[in-house]
C-alpha cells in the first residue's frame, strides 16, 4: 500500500482489487502497475465508445471536463441513465444531449443493463 488514506477506495472495491492480486506474481503486478500508470482518466476508441471511471457532467464530454474528482467519484451520467425513460430515443428532443456524443458508454464501479 501507499501510506496514504484509502479509506475511500477500500470502501468502493479496493479491499476486493486487494484480494484479487494477492495470488498474483510480481512480474504480472508489475505489468498491471505499468498498465494503470499509462492510463488516463477515460478513453474514446476508434468507434467513438466511451470508457469512464464514474462519469462526466460537461455538456461537451468528458474531454472538457476540468475536475478529475468528476471523473472518478460523480455519478450524474449513471443516475441520468437510469431515470430516464426507456422508450425515449436519441433522436427526442427531450433526450439529453450529452448522451449523445458518444456511440455507447461504459461506466465503471457500477454493473448496469442499459
Amino acid at each position: 500500500m501507499t501510506g496514504e488514506d484509502n479509506s475511500n477506495w477500500e470502501q468502493h472495491g479496493g479491499l476486493l482489487t486487494i484480494v484479487s492480486y494477492k495470488d498474483k506474481n510480481q512480474a504480472d503486478k508489475d505489468i498491471h502497475l505499468i498498465f494503470f500508470q499509462k492510463m488516463g482518466y477515460y478513453h474514446i476508441d476508434y468507434k467513438e465508445r466511451l470508457f469512464v471511471l464514474a462519469g462526466f457532467t460537461f455538456q461537451r464530454g468528458p474531454v472538457g471536463e476540468n475536475s478529475i474528482s468528476i471523473l472518478i467519484w460523480d455519478r450524474p451520467l449513471l443516475e441520468t441513465d437510469i431515470a430516464m425513460d426507456e422508450s425515449l430515443r436519441p433522436t427526442s428532443i427531450r433526450y439529453p444531449r450529452w448522451l449523445r456524443l458518444h456511440e455507447e458508454i461504459y461506466i465503471g464501479h457500477s454493473p448496469t443493463q442499459r
